[in-house]
């Protein structure tokens, strides 16, 4: 960074990145949980 003067987000950025991070947040509990039922379904077949 060339200057030194502290940036500030204003709230539109800050509402956009809480938008951007919920939608991140939610995908990965997703992901989580379909890999967790496949990862449930393969033990039960191999059992």
């Amino acid at each position: 960074m060339a200057s030194n003067e502290p940036r500030t987000a204003s709230p539109e950025q800050v509402e956009r990145a809480q938008e951007l991070w919920g939608g991140f947040t939610k995908a990965a509990t997703i992901c989580t949980a379909v890999i967790i039922a496949i990862l449930v379904l393969m033990a039960a077949f191999l059992l």
